[in-house]
């Protein structure tokens, strides 16, 4: 293995490379990877196998008797971590020792590389999982500090995701969703739905911290691994895994946080749940009237009406809408809001639209100025959009020889303008939740590709 130079003098000399004495010393070797790949050996894994069990058998021993564990330890679990994160899958030895060793773990030594270890867990059965490795982890990490549980939050995110890649993907696409799931699939969609319940409850403890003063990125990254697990899953998963919607409380902090990017990304989250709804709803039909499914198509689009009526419709709040639910604000407070708003001069109905929102006021206000320019450019406008852009501003715009555009025109302007700009969230939720919305984006995409053609 030594005398290996290149990729091409290692493709030659495959069949004759003798495995290295030290092997489990180049388990991070990115060559000795490949080797083994290409060319399986039982017995180079047994050997591995017996000297990381010899290895952490004394490491464990070292703990029971309270003398420190071996420098090294750092170094090989990392070895370790390069094979499994190349192989995606779990050592054996390296799970034999995490299971004794995470009932003496501090939850701080060598905290990145064993959570990033034991993200690659073999989804089976939830409680079998829990009472082996969630339950002794969560005693180990959590100290009641917000950082503790966005550790375990990206923890739980990172086996999701595997579990996802290692299992869901791996059935055949052509999988009949209506033959019943099988008993092993059964297990597994019901593991990853109680994880991502688990992990859902853990995001509101974050969210309710006062320890945190914004929403952590790790929050939406967990979200957005379960529209990942559902739109790329085979319909055969679909069809078995119990979809849950997240926590109204959380959509709503989320809604009206300042953060352009949290809202996008939120937006673009409530989108993937929408289609991954009406994905299931194919292959199961109408989901029968209080079932766990609907009850959770029925909150979901509670969700989608309350963003687009503060977004798109400017009708924040309201309830008479079927599913609307205001988002969730009291109607005692309401009374107080609208006075809070008439003070400033504003309308509670429109204040979190396009226009008005101050997260993208300034944004929409810089894509309406880029439609002046380029109608200015051909010498059709004889004055300019002052304030803020309204229905009503719009037509007395028009009256005084500026910029002729509808309302309904000049916000889909403005999805478009965020799109280019690489905020697409918004823009996705609102062609996902409004059809006619989506055949305009279609012809626009279209005659755009015409152009460039």
């Amino acid at each position: 293995m030594d005398e290996v130079e290149n990729v091409q003098d290692f493709v030659q000399k495959l069949e004759s490379i003798d495995l290295p004495n030290q092997l489990v010393s180049a388990l991070g070797d990115s060559l000795l990877q490949h080797f083994l790949l290409l060319r399986p050996s039982a017995a180079a894994d047994m050997r591995i196998d017996s000297w990381l069990s010899a290895y952490f058998e004394d490491e464990l021993l070292a703990f029971q008797e309270e003398r420190a564990g071996r420098n090294s330890l750092t170094d090989v679990l990392q070895k370790c971590l390069s094979y499994i994160k190349f192989t995606k899958f779990l050592l054996p030895a390296v799970d034999k020792f995490l299971q004794k060793y995470l009932y003496q773990w501090d939850g701080k030594s060598d905290r990145p590389v064993i959570l990033e270890i034991l993200a690659y867990v073999s989804i089976s059965s939830f409680d079998d999982l829990f009472s082996t490795y969630f339950s002794p982890l969560e005693r180990a990490l959590l100290d009641n500090t917000t950082g503790s549980q966005v550790h375990l939050l990206e923890y739980y995110t990172g086996v999701l995701r595997q579990w996802t890649i290692s299992s869901f993907l791996t059935y055949a696409p052509e999988a009949s969703p209506e033959d019943p799931a099988s008993p092993i699939l059964q297990v597994e969609t019901e593991a990853f739905a109680r994880l991502a319940d688990r992990s859902d409850a853990l995001c509101l403890s974050i969210l309710e911290s006062k320890q945190s003063t914004a929403p952590p990125p790790s929050l939406l990254a967990f979200y957005e691994q379960i529209i990942f697990a559902l739109e790329e899953s085979p319909l055969a998963v679909l069809s078995a895994i119990r979809i849950t919607a997240p926590s109204a409380y959380l959509i709503y902090q989320l809604a009206f946080t300042n953060c352009l990017s949290t809202i996008s990304r939120l937006c673009m989250i409530l989108a993937g749940y929408k289609r991954a709804l009406e994905k299931a709803m194919q292959v199961t039909g109408t989901f029968e009237e209080g079932s766990h499914s609907a009850q959770q198509v029925h909150k979901f689009n509670g969700y989608l009406l309350d963003i687009c009526n503060c977004l798109w419709r400017s009708r924040a709040f309201n309830i008479e809408d079927a599913n609307a639910t205001g988002c969730m604000v009291p109607t005692a407070i309401l009374p107080l809001l609208k006075q809070y708003a008439e003070a400033h001069k504003l309308a509670l109905p429109t204040m979190f639209s396009l226009s008005h929102s101050t997260t993208l006021c300034a944004l929409a206000a810089e894509c309406f100025r880029d439609l002046e320019d380029a109608a200015s450019a051909k010498g059709a406008l004889k004055t300019r959009h002052q304030g803020v852009v309204t229905q009503t501003s719009l037509l007395r715009l028009a009256q005084n020889g500026g910029l002729r555009i509808s309302w309904a025109d000049y916000r889909f302007e403005v999805l478009k303008w965020l799109e280019l700009k690489g905020v697409n969230g918004v823009g996705e939720l609102m062609y996902n939740t409004m059809k006619h919305l989506m055949v305009t984006r279609e012809k626009w995409l279209a005659e755009r590709n015409k152009g460039r053609g």
